[in-house]
């Protein structure tokens, strides 16, 4: 008898560890995103409250693999959200001309795509590519890594050149800002979403034929 209740309480706590990792993997399932390592992509994103705004923003994904990230700009204080992936290498390919491929829904808030050589808590330069203002709809954007502008902590920093194989994160930035991170006239904050639908490196043969903003 003893060694039958050792059986029945061992497949019991095997069936529990069981359950237990299917649960696990079910949740990990409602967070990650297959797309260009925003499978990576840190939920709460930064928002303006580092600078004394009240700007609030989140990011989630769904069953398709696609990663919307949601929010609302407040002009008190800082005037900006953004999210980005966990750190790692997301260099592209040695020997390419690369290019960030996006397509993308979003409304028409301002949106920037942007690279990052460092943690968030570093002093590292930051790459960012403003998205054409287009209004509402569903668009593909194929970015040249040389049209990044380096910025630092909102402000830009001229004359550095981008070394694609010390990129370490990926993400997105809705704000206020112009590329210079001075305030857009005109430009309230309010409520804003953007759906990445996917987003990969692709090689440019020439860069001047590189398609930005193309609508569906």
């Amino acid at each position: 008898v003893p060694f039958c209740f050792c059986i029945v309480f061992l497949f019991e706590f095997v069936a529990h560890c069981f359950a237990f990792l299917i649960c696990v993997c079910s949740v990990c399932a409602r967070v990650l995103v297959c797309v260009f390592c925003i499978d990576r992509c840190e939920g709460c994103g930064l928002n303006d409250v580092v600078m004394g705004g009240q700007s609030e923003s989140a990011c989630e994904s769904d069953t398709a693999g696609r990663l919307t990230f949601r929010g609302v700009i407040s002009t008190i204080g800082g005037g900006f959200c953004s999210c980005r992936t966990h750190e790692s290498n997301i260099a592209p390919p040695a020997g390419q001309v690369a290019a960030v491929k996006m397509k993308y829904t979003c409304d028409d808030a301002l949106y920037k795509l942007t690279l990052s050589t460092g943690s968030m808590n570093s002093r590292a330069l930051s790459w960012q590519f403003q998205l054409p203002e287009q209004g509402p709809g569903t668009y593909s954007a194929t970015v040249p890594l040389s049209v990044f502008a380096a910025s630092m902590r909102g402000q830009a920093m001229p004359r550095h050149t981008l070394n694609a194989a010390e990129l370490t994160s990926i993400g997105l930035n809705c704000s206020i800002f112009d590329m210079h991170g001075q305030a857009i006239v005109g430009k309230a904050g309010g409520a804003f979403e953007i759906t990445v639908h996917s987003l990969e490196w692709v090689q440019v043969i020439d860069e001047h034929d590189a398609v930005v903003g193309k609508s569906y």
